[in-house]
Parts: structure tokens; C-alpha cells; sequence
């Protein structure tokens, strides 16, 4: 059994990270996976797919933002917050690193062609900029950003 983390929905699904570990209902999570159906009127109709377990999550995971085949987040990794890319359809995950001396808040938005996430300079207290990552480029960007 897990704790759902997160949900969000898009005009065709409704995606969640489940969280497990025995602490997970207060947010402190082992691991999560994310899990997805599509949308449904009623729980009835709710149809379970399991997707991929989500890198780093053993310290937590921020909001999703979903867009057709496509789900964003961030998680917070060794040193800093990551974004984590995923396509439901292949199972493929990426995560990308934050520019040098930089830190990612939350995924802010997603579509066809691109993720909107914050980034600030470490202390979380405003942000500095909105960066756009382009879906097309995730290889490259798991590189690391420049």
C-alpha cells in the first residue's frame, strides 16, 4: 500500500506519485512511484497504471504537472532540487540538473513542447526566474544545464 503524494490531472488523465515507507503519510517517503488512470468521472471508473518509480524520492518530491504522455516534478537529490521528466507511454525518466549555483523550486507548468519550473539562487525565499526545458531536448538537458 502507499499514501498519494501529489495528483494532478490533464484533459485525458489524472496522475499521483504514491509514496511508501512508514512514514509517508507525514511526507517522508522511502520511495515513490508514480501511478496514473484515465480520467474518470467516478471512482468506479478509475483504471490503475502502474508507472515508473521516481529517482531521489527517498527525501520527498514537489507538485506534478502533466501533460498528455508527459509528467513533471522535482525531488530533492544529494545536494539540490532535480527535475524529473517522465513519458508515461515508454516508461523513460530523466532528470536534470540545475544550472551551477542555482536551485529548482516547483515544476510551474507543462505541455506539448515544454516544462516551466522556478529557479533561485539557494534560498528558497523568491524566484529568480521561470526556465523553460524543451521536451524535445531531455537527453541533452540530463547533462546538465549551462
Amino acid at each position: 500500500d502507499y499514501d498519494v503524494m501529489h495528483i494532478a490531472l490533464s484533459d485525458d488523465k489524472m496522475v499521483w506519485t504514491g509514496g511508501f515507507g512508514a512514514a509517508s503519510v507525514e511526507g517522508l517517503t522511502e520511495s515513490e512511484q508514480l501511478f496514473w488512470s484515465p480520467r474518470a468521472a467516478s471512482p468506479a471508473e478509475v483504471v490503475i497504471h502502474d508507472g515508473p518509480v521516481l529517482p531521489y524520492t527517498e527525501h520527498s518530491s514537489g507538485p506534478l504537472a502533466t501533460y498528455g504522455d508527459w509528467v513533471a516534478t522535482t525531488v530533492s537529490a544529494e545536494v539540490s532540487r532535480v527535475v524529473v521528466g517522465v513519458n508515461l507511454a515508454s516508461g523513460q525518466i530523466w532528470s536534470i540538473p540545475p544550472r551551477p549555483t542555482k536551485h529548482f523550486g516547483e515544476v510551474m507548468a507543462i505541455d506539448a513542447s515544454s516544462v516551466l519550473v522556478q529557479e533561485d539562487d539557494g534560498d528558497g525565499m523568491e524566484i529568480e526566474s521561470l526556465v523553460r526545458l524543451d521536451l524535445s531536448e531531455l537527453d541533452a538537458l540530463a547533462g546538465g544545464l549551462e
